[in-house]
């Protein structure tokens, strides 16, 4: 290839003939712009088709990553539902269960509630203020008044809601109701209102009558006022003769329970379903009848107090001839509101 020195001066070209081939230059720069731009864009379309692919490879790599996640949340959250399933039936089988102990329950209380020989002392027609003898229990029976050897009575009270006795010092009152007892093993159970205190004193009892045979034979158990120092005592009396035959403390409050159980020899006073004294003692065993009784059955300085609000009376057969068990809890429709 020869150099510019070896062009002979006829080949050379002229200043005038460059400067004409300059004025053509622009054009023909032009087309080089245009061209390199496209070969520019066509590298940048290059560049960008690289990147789209590197970036669809990133979102099938993320798709797997996701899918794969997406797998382990699924198998964790199959594991959790198969668990609740498995819960689910075993709460069913729970459930179905305590249904069926439920219903059980329910026929058992329905056969206690049978098995109740049951009479209310409050009444249900208008007949507040009304003396206790002229008043026939919601279930039928009629009361006597076996003894009082004051003035005082046992009457209901102006709301119809209990019955209370007119306060007297030293004297004593004593009622019986005529309900048919199947045998001598019953309970005979009180609930004392919101107005009971029985007064402050220590000498206002309210007592349960059991095994009555007359004025002189009797078993009686009961509470004092929570001022007295041993409040629960249980008695007998056998050819009038009175005798203490249990004692202890158990306190007492308003809107309360107490019960006298007798079974054979067993005597038992509780109070709020609580066992307070028991006795063996058996000298009396016919089964009587039931009542109770305020005042000096027991010690001659004792009161009849006027605030003892019972609101219910209940006996309960717990003998062999019971037709089923009864239990020291009375069942909540014979609870007073």
């Amino acid at each position: 290839m020869m150099d510019d020195s070896q062009v002979p001066d006829a080949a050379r070209l002229t200043d005038e003939q460059i400067e004409a081939v300059r004025d053509e230059i622009p054009w023909n720069e032009a087309a080089c712009v245009e061209a390199i731009a496209r070969a520019a864009e066509g590298y940048a379309w290059h560049s960008r088709d690289a990147e789209v692919a590197e970036l669809e490879d990133d979102v099938l790599r993320i798709q797997a990553l996701g899918n794969e996640r997406l797998a382990q949340l699924q198998e964790q959250l199959d594991a959790v539902e198969a668990r609740r399933v498995e819960e689910y039936d075993a709460w069913q089988v729970l459930l179905t269960m305590r249904i069926k102990e439920r219903d059980a329950a329910r026929d058992q209380r329905d056969a206690l509630v049978e098995a109740l020989e049951v009479f209310l002392v409050y009444v249900t027609e208008d007949l507040a203020d009304q003396d206790l003898t002229l008043h026939t229990a919601d279930t039928g029976e009629a009361w006597t008044e076996e003894e009082a050897s004051g003035a005082s009575d046992v009457h209901t009270d102006t709301d119809n809601s209990a019955i209370e006795a007119l306060a007297e010092d030293s004297d004593l009152i004593t009622y019986t109701n005529d309900r048919t007892l199947t045998d001598a093993e019953y309970q005979i159970e009180v609930f004392f209102n919101e107005d009971s205190t029985l007064a402050a004193s220590d000498d206002d009892p309210f007592w349960l009558v059991a095994r009555f045979a007359d004025t002189s034979n009797f078993y009686f158990g009961g509470t004092y006022g929570a001022a007295a120092a041993a409040d629960k005592k249980i008695y007998k009396e056998v050819a009038t003769i009175v005798t203490q035959i249990a004692t202890g403390d158990g306190g007492f409050s308003a809107d309360s329970h107490m019960a006298f159980k007798v079974l054979d020899a067993t005597k038992k006073i509780f109070f709020n379903f609580s066992e307070i004294i028991s006795s063996t003692d058996n000298a009396i065993t016919a089964k009587g009848s039931v009542g109770f009784g305020l005042g000096n059955q027991a010690v001659a300085t004792d009161d009849i107090t006027d605030t003892a609000d019972v609101g219910i009376f209940v006996v309960s057969d717990l003998g062999a001839a019971a037709a089923a068990p009864i239990i020291n809890l009375v069942m909540a429709p014979y609870i007073p509101a």
